[in-house]
């Protein structure tokens, strides 16, 4: 594979190694290897990653639905090219006493947590750039990510604060998994042979739409089940009517409309309004869905290369 292996508003090719690939080894069975050949920074790209993988009948299903509690954060701040190892310094140090922060606000001692971001200065022939990636681990062998790019007029501090602080945001989100794993493992989901049951965050656009062309692709069934947290029941979805321009509920439009294919139709343009609100809000945050954490389940078709 060729191409940017550090950009912006992607995960890392380093996220892929240490979460995504590991995840779908464990879960699924898949036995694949990503090794990085050239490191692509952003904005030149121009990387070489190295994928293989054992052929396989068919994929597990996996039931990933208890997170268990905080055990430690582990990752890598680097930098390449002319930068100096100083600021990789700066950004895991930023990062450190971010999640310390966290965990004084939740009751828990600041050395309660073991924290070990290692950092790396790598030699580059065409590039210079800067990357963290953080990774949160459980008692239940959940892991959570989230990773920060340095760019022009960003200073090592705040890419750094700016990682601990999406770390912070996709464990508050109450799920077994981030979003980026999220919406990635969908299709693993629709064609593993048998039921999968994955405990999220609040799904994101990228999650749903994933969920939208597997099922058209493959027939796959999904559903999603909010989780209710201290006996409070969760408020239920609401999309733009088609004919008012109202906020429905599922329940009221179908009511109306003695039918579901208004509900479905409505999903694109509530999506394209959430698109356009965040548009509007402000720049340089991930924008991200709020509400309760849900229960994705998906019935998958069992994919096998001997039905072929």
């Amino acid at each position: 594979l060729k191409g940017g292996t550090n950009a912006i508003k992607a995960p890392l090719i380093e996220y892929s190694t240490n979460v995504l690939l590991p995840f779908l080894r464990t879960h699924c069975g898949v036995d694949a290897k990503a090794v990085l050949k050239k490191r692509g920074l952003f904005p030149k790209g121009g990387g070489e990653v190295l994928v293989s993988t054992k052929a396989m009948d068919v994929l597990s299903p996996f039931d990933v639905t208890e997170r268990g509690e905080m055990t430690k954060v582990s990752g890598i701040a680097f930098v390449c090219g002319m930068l100096p190892l100083a600021m990789a310094e700066e950004m895991a140090e930023a990062a450190t006493k971010k999640i310390k922060w966290y965990l004084g606000t939740i009751g828990r001692k600041k050395d309660d947590l073991q924290i070990d971001i290692k950092t790396v200065r790598e030699e580059h022939p065409t590039s210079s750039g800067s990357c963290i990636l953080l990774t949160l681990h459980t008692s239940k062998n959940c892991v959570i990510a989230a990773s920060a790019i340095g760019e022009k007029g960003k200073r090592a501090p705040q890419v750094g604060h700016a990682a601990a602080e999406d770390l912070i945001s996709e464990w508050k989100a109450g799920g077994c998994v981030d979003s980026h794993l999220q919406d990635q493992v969908i299709i693993f989901m629709a064609l593993a042979a048998g039921k999968s049951t994955l405990r999220t965050g609040p799904l994101t656009l990228h999650t749903r739409t994933a969920i939208h062309l597997a099922t058209e692709l493959t027939g796959a069934k999904f559903e999603v089940e909010p989780i209710t947290e201290d006996g409070k029941e969760p408020l239920p979805e609401v999309r733009f009517d088609p004919g008012s321009g109202k906020l429905l509920t599922k329940e009221e439009m179908v009511s109306k409309y003695r039918s579901e294919k208004p509900w479905d139709i409505a999903r694109g343009a509530t999506e394209a309004s959430e698109v356009s609100s965040r548009k509007k809000g402000k720049q340089g945050k991930r924008a991200r869905k709020t509400g309760p954490p849900v229960l994705l389940t998906c019935h998958g078709i069992g994919f096998s290369r001997k039905k072929r």
